[in-house]
């Protein structure tokens, strides 16, 4: 009777076995699927830090060309901006020469920063002869230096605009000197914008340059 009854035992053993195997396996997928999603997530944003960092330095690289505009070094070709007319608050130029030379209003000029983000002042994806914005090299001749495409480079050039207006400098004996004695000098908002590996990956930069 002993030994019957062991017999009777062994099927539900077996489905016991079955059934922790089966646990077992789900546990071990789960585990691998979950490690495989973490892999995904940290190489996703590996490559978004890296493409952000493209831009990064594309944004970088515009404001150097954008000084080297204003300040007319030997490289530039036009040097409109020691006499640089007052535009209205919001108004962006397109004209050949004076294209990306933006408007400011000169009571607030703190409420014209996010002009960048004002398509209708300027469309930073236009890319006719009516756009208002400058590209690097455009007027430096650089633009054979910044190379563009696929893997690790931009996949546009990086572009920027100007605004022009008198700041106060007061406060700073250094600035004042370097004026002459005068309250005012000339200052100018240049605000660039770089792009990505990835044409929607767009870092915006903003600089004050500041010119006797």
């Amino acid at each position: 009777m002993k030994h019957q009854s062991h017999q009777h035992s062994r099927p539900s053993q077996n489905g016991l076995a079955l059934i922790f195997v089966l646990i077992m396996m789900t546990i071990v997928f789960s585990i691998a699927a979950v490690t495989a999603r973490i892999s995904t997530q940290g190489e996703r944003g590996m490559r978004n830090d890296r493409d952000r960092q493209i831009a990064f330095n594309a944004a970088e690289a515009a404001i150097d060309d954008a000084l080297q505009d204003i300040t007319g070094d030997s490289d530039s070709r036009r040097e409109l901006f020691a006499n640089m007319v007052p535009r209205a608050a919001g108004e962006c130029d397109s004209s050949e020469f004076e294209r990306g030379m933006c408007g400011v209003d000169i009571a607030a000029p703190i409420n014209l920063l996010p002009l960048y983000a004002n398509k209708a002042s300027v469309d930073w994806d236009e890319t006719g002869a009516d756009r208002k914005y400058v590209t690097y090299g455009e007027f430096t001749d650089r633009d054979e230096k910044f190379g563009t495409g696929s893997g690790a480079l931009s996949s546009k050039p990086p572009r920027y605009i100007v605004q022009k207006y008198n700041a106060k400098f007061t406060n700073v004996p250094e600035l004042a000197a370097a004026a002459n004695g005068a309250e005012k000098i000339r200052t100018f908002l240049v605000t660039a914008v770089g792009y990505g590996s990835n044409p929607d990956t767009k870092v915006y930069l903003q600089a004050m340059i500041l010119q006797p």
